[in-house]
């Protein structure tokens, strides 16, 4: 059977309490001053299911009972020194059920008891109330505390500056280049050599017309040289003389 939650759990727990009281039952409290020191340390669960009794709830359903009474908290520790005992027997179609508080070493502390409910499930709610009753919830868990905000007017934190770029491993310098011959002194122009005297020749006819009474003819023949600034020639001049007798009429 699952329980309900915490508050409407305990509420529904009371009216069945309220509404059985008349019934042959009775609760038994012997050492309360005893059971309040499982207030004090953590405890463990035994629960114990006589022959009989195998019908009623399993442990893990009865530690949901006990943890819906505590608005959802487990209390039990199984590795706490003190330990928690629950016992269900059957007698004459009815169910009792005995809660136990033993310390570290072993010995009763107090005891709790429901005696004669008609039915397994309302016992093992009663049962869980009870512990409710005496065990408080775990704490909860502590809440980190809030980081401080920076004031207001305080500048944002400056972004980290990035890491120096790793230095790139010398390169090994290039090996001297070899000289270069000098230059060779350009050879000088040869000078111009003085122009010699170029020598010139020259043959003509000559036929003078209407300086004679016949027909001359003559040769001319020069010869000479020539310099760039100078030229000297010879000339000669030949007539051959042809006599013609007048026409006398």
């Amino acid at each position: 059977m699952e329980p309900a939650g915490g508050s409407e759990y305990r509420r529904r727990v009371y009216m069945r309490i309220a509404t059985t009281i008349a019934l042959p039952a009775a609760l038994v409290l012997s050492a309360a001053p005893a059971l309040a020191e499982a207030q004090d340390d953590g405890m463990r669960l035994e629960y114990i299911l006589e022959p009989g009794a195998e019908s009623c709830p399993n442990e893990h359903t009865f530690r949901h009972f006990v943890a819906a009474a505590l608005d959802g908290s487990d209390p039990f520790d199984p590795q706490a020194a003190r330990r928690l005992t629950v016992q269900i027997t059957r007698k004459r179609g009815r169910f009792d059920g005995l809660i136990t508080l033993y310390n570290a070493a072993g010995q009763s502390r107090g005891t709790r008891e429901h005696t004669g409910v008609p039915t397994c499930d309302d016992l093992a709610e009663r049962l869980a109330l009870s512990i409710s009753m005496i065990v408080p919830p775990p704490p909860p868990p502590t809440a980190p505390a809030p980081t401080q905000a920076p004031p207001a007017d305080s500048p944002p934190p400056a972004a980290p500056k990035p890491p120096p770029a790793p230095r790139a491993a010398p390169t090994a310098a290039p090996p001297p280049a070899a000289p270069r011959p000098p230059p060779r002194a350009s050879e000088a122009p040869p000078s111009p050599k003085a122009a010699g005297p170029r020598p010139q020749l020259g043959a003509g006819l000559l036929v003078p017309i209407g300086a004679a009474p016949g027909i001359t003819v003559g040769f001319s023949a020069s010869f000479g040289f020539r310099w760039p600034m100078l030229s000297l020639n010879l000339e000669g001049r030949m007539n051959l003389d042809r006599s013609t007798a007048e026409y006398r009429g």
